[in-house]
């Protein structure tokens, strides 16, 4: 892949990706590395979050866990 000329705009496929990690616990989220319990999340909107889960924990997002 190339970098895009000087003084144009990133296309799709060159600019970093902006979207949401999947749904804790969801297969989807469990195949990128999700460490979420899939059996505490359900789709109805129940969520529990690991805070070491690499997608979805305090470290993603900036905070510290604790030890």
């Amino acid at each position: 892949m190339t970098d895009p000329a000087p003084g144009t705009t990133p296309t799709a496929s060159t600019a970093p990706s902006t979207t949401a990690p999947s749904a804790p616990g969801s297969a989807e989220a469990l195949e990128q590395g999700c460490q979420c319990s899939f059996l505490l999340n359900d789709p109805a909107g129940q969520s529990f979050v690991n805070p070491l889960c690499p997608l979805h924990g305090a470290q993603h997002e900036g905070r510290v866990s604790a030890p």
